[in-house]
């Protein structure tokens, strides 16, 4: 958990986009845990193309050109899950559905923390020269090496678990639609 610097008065932050850089490892961690939510979104577009028995465009890469149109444009998460789950009714038994339900509330569940990491207007302050400042709303909070470890090792496991959902909906039976 990030810690609150509950009295900054006295203290100096400063900012800009090239600020994390003053703090590589953070920065470097922060890289990573993006990476991860990206390898994230790539396996939904896989999981879709799995469900949907959509052939890889020809143009290279693995997805299907619907999948790219779908998951490469600027439709959120929830139209892009929902797409998913609209197919795989179609497609897939209830309890392959049933999973991607939880698997979908649980990736939910964590979206505001990658959010927060990856969209901050990260400050840095001499008073902590190892960490990370994030101020809203006049609160100041520190982010440490070891809670921006702790996210990575979150958002690994999260990407382990939607990769192992994504070979295991490659190997189901699917409906064939007439």
């Amino acid at each position: 958990m990030p810690h609150p610097i509950n009295n900054p008065v006295g203290l100096a932050a400063r900012g800009g986009p090239r600020i994390v850089l003053e703090r590589p490892a953070l920065a470097m961690l922060i890289g990573a845990i993006a990476a991860e939510w990206g390898e994230i979104d790539a396996m939904l577009g896989e999981i879709f193309n799995f469900v949907s028995l959509s052939k890889p465009s020809p143009s290279g890469g693995s997805k299907s050109e619907l999948a790219g149109v779908i998951f490469d444009s600027l439709v959120s998460f929830q139209v892009r899950t929902e797409v998913i789950a609209s197919v795989m009714r179609l497609r897939m038994q209830k309890d392959i559905q049933d999973e991607f339900s939880g698997l979908v509330k649980k990736i939910r569940s964590r979206t505001k923390a990658r959010n927060t990491l990856v969209h901050s207007a990260w400050q840095v302050c001499d008073a902590y020269p190892k960490d990370l400042i994030r101020i809203v709303d006049g609160a100041w909070i520190r982010y440490t090496e070891s809670n921006l470890k702790h996210d990575l090792d979150v958002s690994v496991a999260l990407r382990n678990e939607v990769n192992d959902f994504t070979i295991k909906v490659a190997f189901a039976p699917k409906v064939a639609i007439d």
